[in-house]
């Protein structure tokens, strides 16, 4: 582990995990990435983890879409949500359903059943 600068050491959080995965391990984490956006399976919103997709742009789309709004005499509320953890405490359960919808999910389920 190593310490993260200006962090409190004595929790968890102030600690980086060293990651010694090896180059045939990153290569295969990109296919699979790639492969995941290419199948349709990603929500067309999600931004995270999506090639040609950064927070910078989410938050451009959303200021863009209040400041059309406020144009319009309309009324902007704001809501932001920042959920850690969120791929750590998905259901497995959830998943499967979700890729046995499509046919090229289905493919997908023998390879996501490993991780759980």
């Amino acid at each position: 582990m190593i310490p993260k600068p200006g962090k409190d050491h004595s929790k968890t959080k102030g600690w980086r995990p060293i990651n010694l995965i090896n180059c045939i391990g990153k290569l295969g984490e990109k296919v699979v990435a790639d492969r995941l956006q290419e199948s349709g399976l990603l929500h067309r919103h999600q931004f995270g983890s999506v090639k040609g997709r950064s927070a910078t742009e989410a938050a451009l789309r959303v200021v863009t879409r209040a400041q059309r709004c406020m144009a319009a005499e309309g009324a902007v509320g704001w809501n932001f949500w920042d959920i850690k953890g969120g791929f750590q405490n998905v259901r497995e359960e959830d998943v499967i359903r979700e890729l046995e919808k499509s046919k090229e999910g289905k493919k997908w389920i023998p390879w996501v059943k490993e991780f759980f």
